[in-house]
């Protein structure tokens, strides 16, 4: 997949969290959240996010080729972002007659195209388009249109996955590991412990969740890489290097029938922290189509 500039990259045991010109259709503006979970309405499918300074990346949880080939979405937040796709080596692109803009990556080619401040990136193997690209061209052109409509012009059915969830305070029983969820909070820094590490800042906002582990298998532990945050039908990856700061120098490897507090960090959308910590859960994948979660607030 061809690289750009948008990719990116609290508190526990000493740690300290601190709180332009074109159609209509080009000025229409979607935020991350909504266009993860337009997506998830029509296909099923769920997208993870990783947000940037500037830009936001969305890439599918579980790859398909089959159904969509190699891709990634990108949420613009300004008009002037545009840039990085109308550019090769520092050289103007043209548009073809469809609007998509190809970018030769070695022997392969990346077609880039815009629908409001969302851009696709799809691979191929050549320089043309396939009944993959026009599944995501569909879905990406009806942004804002009822999820229903859009479905019944594809020749896809929708995938349906299974979610167990248990409340905060409650323990996640998983094949291997027992989790309980014991805090959360949401800030702008992750300040190291007792001096080692660098200072994080958010690129958007934190959400730091604290639990307690047991490994309850018979193989040590290595850590939780893969824990996500989902908000609505979006997941988001974690922040790796602020996870580091926030998880006990020792607390890894864990050996079997042993516990020990560690956090899990993720960089989300300053708009979305809120939502985040009032509506999210820790996901944790159990197979292709289905997630064990603990939800981050109690129920009331």
């Amino acid at each position: 997949m061809r690289p750009t500039h948008l990719l990116c990259g609290v508190a526990l045991a000493g740690a300290l969290l601190t709180a332009g010109c074109g159609s209509d259709r080009e000025r229409e503006q979607y935020s991350t959240a909504q266009v993860a979970e337009f997506f998830h309405a029509v296909t099923g499918d769920s997208l993870r996010a990783q947000p940037g300074d500037e830009l936001d990346a969305l890439s599918i949880e579980r790859g398909d080729n089959s159904r969509y080939g190699s891709f990634y979405i990108v949420v613009m937040r300004k008009p002037d972002e545009e840039d990085f796709y109308k550019i090769e080596d520092a050289l103007p692109l043209l548009a073809d007659t469809r609007g998509v803009y190809w970018h030769k990556d070695g022997p392969s080619w990346t077609a880039m195209k815009r629908y409001g401040n969302v851009v696709l990136a799809w691979d191929a193997d050549q320089r043309e388009l396939d009944d993959r690209f026009e599944r995501l061209h569909t879905m990406l052109s009806g942004l804002g249109e009822a999820p229903k409509q859009i479905r019944a012009k594809l020749d896809i059915e929708p995938r349906t996955a299974t979610t167990r969830v248990v409340d905060r305070g409650q323990s996640l029983r998983l094949p291997n590991l027992e989790v309980r969820l014991t805090r959360v909070q949401t800030g702008q820094v992750v300040i190291p412990p007792n001096d080692y590490g660098l200072v994080r800042r958010a690129k958007g906002r934190f959400v730091l969740a604290a639990v307690v582990l047991t490994n309850v298998g018979g193989e040590p532990l290595r850590g939780l890489y893969d824990a996500r945050l989902q908000v609505g039908d979006t997941l988001y990856e974690q922040s790796s290097e602020a996870t580091y700061i926030a998880t006990p120098l020792h607390a890894f490897p864990l050996a079997p029938q042993a516990s020990t507090p560690a956090a899990v960090v993720f960089d989300v959308p300053a708009e979305e922290a809120e939502r985040a910590a009032r509506e999210g859960v820790l996901a944790f994948p159990s197979d292709d189509t289905s997630f064990a979660s603990i939800r981050l607030t109690t129920q009331t």
